[in-house]
């Protein structure tokens, strides 16, 4: 797999962990913890909420069907500080931004 795939990749499965977090957060905030109400609170069918939100493993497409959830229950999650802008701009053939390293700090 090459370097700029494993990368975008990556970047994804970092979105989906702070979607799911957020998600489950938020419905446990509001005490929707069984699946019904979860299901009944996302638009979707039980099973497919709870395999959504409990999934451990990165598959396509589960940014955008998270962000949904999302969206659907009216909150944002930031996901631009992951790294997205970076990826977006090699696709689109612009030259990625450039990072600058934090200072390193010195002891003693």
């Amino acid at each position: 797999m090459p370097g700029s795939v494993r990368r975008e990749h990556e970047v994804e499965r970092l979105q989906a962990i702070r979607l799911h977090y957020n998600i489950n957060t938020h419905l446990e905030d509001h005490g929707l913890v069984a699946p019904a109400a979860i299901s009944a609170a996302t638009n979707l069918l039980p099973t497919q909420a709870v395999r959504l939100l409990t999934r451990r493993h990165w598959r396509e497409g589960n940014v955008e069907a998270l962000q949904a959830i999302a969206d659907y229950l009216g909150f944002m999650v930031r996901l631009d500080d992951l790294g997205w802008s970076d990826i977006v701009s090699t696709k689109t053939g612009a030259a990625p931004p450039r990072r600058v390293g934090s200072p390193v700090r010195r002891c003693g």
